[in-house]
């Protein structure tokens, strides 16, 4: 097949959550079929992303744009009914280029990565037949929902108004494709409850687990060390570590005062900077790979307050044998039955004491480990997510002749 992808951002370095995702499923559709990628970029492109691209793409066009750019349209979006996400990425140059493209080309199926990504398929499909594989990830509006919720005077307006017409666009852009994609049977099931007659489907994020796995060579003997791994500009990681220091980590530091808290990921904020000020903690900013990170650790936290979908820091822990403990809310999303392989806590006096527990070797500890290992191998394979979505777009692009 000849597929068009469309992506919000630059699947490659898959150093955060939709970049996983897209990174993954898109290298292995492209070994097996023509991809042409069309994207988006608000940041430097790492100097091999180029070429990792043109390892599984045919054509690839990445436009840049500016965080200035974005601002500007996303303020003229209010003075509309347009959501401030659809503004965000909008820009001509690349509608220009999906348009040449269609002039060259048949494509057969596009597969469109988030909602805010669709307009530039459905302007293609009102010119020619192009049927969809829309790939939601998560129901972002309802995470637009908790941020209303969880602020006050301009800002609750404006998240809530981004929940209502966020959700009013994520209705009629499933109503057009051919199927609808969510990470997970949860997010499926939050959906379904807004439109149960449309067609929609869980395709799981995978882990890398070979990517992942502690060399065996690597010492044991570390010390009590927690981190965090994320994206330290994102809203949702921001809380987590803030409350995580504020209110778990001096109950752990109580029972554990040589304890240390490693906050690793790019971009922190001025808020997260600051908390490399507290005891034990340290704010690492964009680090070259988190893996030595992650083996160097006693326990991994997942201290979220605020989550859609899959939490894939949660899944990388798992694979790199590091035992996790997690708020409800970022486990919700796992794909598994609730089980031994993370322990689950919202309390933060709960949440103290099950770190606390990681920190030393046990019979539980390593049971943790093995069961988190035995539930990523089940349920979570980036090939066998691939091979769905392969279905489906083969299924997407016969659909337009019968």
């Amino acid at each position: 097949m000849r597929i068009l992808a469309l992506t919000q951002r630059v699947p490659h370095l898959p150093d955060r959550g939709d970049r996983i995702r897209s990174h993954h499923l898109l290298k292995r559709l492209g070994a097996r079929h023509e991809l042409w990628l069309a994207c988006l970029s608000d940041e430097r492109i790492p100097r091999d992303a180029r070429g990792v691209l043109d390892s599984f793409c045919q054509r690839h066009e990445v436009v840049r744009i500016g965080r200035a750019r974005r601002l500007l349209q996303s303020a003229g979006s209010l003075l509309t009914r347009q959501a401030l996400s659809l503004a965000w990425y909008y820009h001509p140059r690349l509608l220009r280029t999906l348009r040449a493209w269609q002039n060259e080309v048949h494509f057969d199926a596009a597969y469109v990565f988030c909602s805010s990504m669709a307009p530039y398929w459905l302007d293609l499909a009102r010119r020619q037949n192009l049927p969809a594989v829309m790939d939601f990830i998560d129901v972002d509006s309802l995470k637009w929902s908790q941020y209303a919720a969880a602020s006050s005077g301009p800002k609750a307006w404006i998240y809530g108004r981004e929940h209502r017409l966020l959700k009013e666009w994520e209705l009629g852009v499933a109503r057009a494709a051919y199927t609808n994609l969510f990470v997970n049977p949860v997010e499926v099931a939050a959906f379904r409850e807004l439109v149960p007659e449309l067609r929609v489907e869980a395709l799981s994020n995978g882990v890398d687990r070979a990517y992942f796995t502690r060399p065996e060579d690597e010492k044991l003997a570390f010390p009590p060390r927690v981190v965090f791994v994320g994206m330290m500009d994102y809203r949702a990681n921001v809380d987590a570590v803030i409350w995580f220091v504020s209110r778990v980590w001096p109950l752990v530091l109580r029972e554990e005062p040589g304890a240390q808290f490693f906050i690793v990921g790019a971009r922190p904020t001025p808020e997260v900077s600051q908390l490399d000020a507290a005891e034990g903690v340290t704010v690492t900013g964009r680090v070259e790979d988190v893996r030595p990170f992650l083996w160097g650790a006693r326990a991994a936290v997942a201290p979220l307050r605020i989550a859609q979908g899959t939490q894939n820091k949660v899944l990388e822990a798992m694979a790199a044998s590091v035992p996790v403990v997690a708020t409800s809310l970022a486990t919700r999303g796992i794909g598994a039955p609730r089980g031994p392989h993370v322990m689950v806590e919202d309390d933060p006096k709960d949440f103290a004491s099950a770190v606390v527990s990681l920190l030393h070797d046990s019979p539980a500890r390593t049971a943790q480990v093995e069961a988190a290992l035995h539930m990523i191998g089940e349920y979570h394979s980036w090939e066998s997510s691939a091979d769905h979505l392969e279905r489906l777009l083969k299924e997407a692009a016969e659909s337009t002749t019968r």
